[in-house]
């Protein structure tokens, strides 16, 4: 049984904090703060059949020079890396992952929707070791990629901040700004480390955590009846419980036009600075008909 946060080097020996030989799914964990004298800062796999979904490697490091996988080490078997956020590891090569050969045989995993941030090296893939990966995210990393070993990649791969909430605090969770946000992959994952849904919004969230917008209730409207197609015009309205709107909060409603309910989360603006008023903007970029749009709390 993986305990849901590892933190502090709660588990760890000469090699690794976790040695797995044998096969494992590993699903909405927190690798935090631990330390290794070889390899695997995090988590040392080795000749197994591993997933690990939706968990975040962050501040993990290796103490010795030569040490390998300053977050993760894969030493032969297969890995499949689903969703998961590699954030500052730290010592040794410097690594988010790291794949090389055991005795029984070279290394082969794939990655998906992966953040790697703060790193000298994303994958470093040892002669005979294999990778391929697609949805990728990286931030201050020197190199990509690296090594000898086989790598394969898709086209949907960025370059931008995935902006956490508290990185120094060990908050991972992404915010409204990130470029992790909607660029990810359908993975087969249907949910995140918080086990909230997957995907939200317009699309999967690259890492292991899917940012959620909070609605905004008891707002109350008036506007006008029509407007033409291409037209704009603003309503301005108030919130019954004050405290509803917060920074980084965005506000849902449900537009009902000719009877047919469309989802606007995109166009409403609203100041931090003071919670109890709102500002709606819609715009009709639709043509050749007048519409009546009534706008509903949600």
């Amino acid at each position: 049984i993986i305990p849901k946060e590892i933190k502090v080097s709660q588990l760890k020996n000469l090699e690794s904090n976790l040695v797995f030989a044998v096969d494992r799914n590993i699903d909405g964990n927190r690798f935090f703060s631990n330390t290794a004298e070889f390899a695997g800062g995090a988590i040392f796999l080795e000749d197994g059949e591993d997933t690990l979904v939706n968990t975040i490697f962050a501040l993990n490091r290796v103490t010795d020079a030569a040490a390998h996988g300053s977050g993760a080490l894969c030493s032969g078997g297969t890995t499949t890396f689903l969703h998961n956020t590699f954030a500052g590891n730290t010592g040794g090569t410097c690594s988010a992952v790291e794949l090389v050969s055991s005795l029984t045989g070279p290394a082969t995993a794939t990655a998906l929707n992966t953040i790697v941030s703060d790193h000298d090296v994303g994958y470093l893939v040892a002669a005979g070791s294999t990778l391929s990966f697609d949805y990728a995210l990286w931030h201050d990393t020197v190199w990509d990629y690296g090594g000898a070993g086989t790598v394969s990649f898709g086209t949907h791969l960025f370059h931008g901040d995935p902006l956490f909430r508290d990185a120094p605090g060990l908050d991972f969770h992404i915010t409204s700004g990130s470029a992790a946000r909607d660029m990810g992959g359908d993975a087969g994952i249907d949910h995140d480390f918080e086990d909230q849904l997957r995907p939200w919004d317009s699309g999967y969230d690259i890492g292991a955590d899917e940012y959620h917008y909070t609605p905004a209730r008891g707002v109350r409207i008036e506007c006008p009846l029509s407007i033409h197609p291409g037209g704009e015009f603003f309503v301005h309205g108030f919130l019954i419980n004050d405290l509803a709107l917060q920074p980084d909060m965005a506000v849902f409603f449900l537009l009902d036009i000719g009877g047919d309910y469309w989802f606007w989360p995109s166009w409403s603006h609203y100041s931090a600075a003071d919670p109890s008023s709102i500002d709606f903007e819609i715009r009709d970029v639709a043509s050749g008909v007048t519409r009546v749009y009534v706008l509903k709390p949600f």
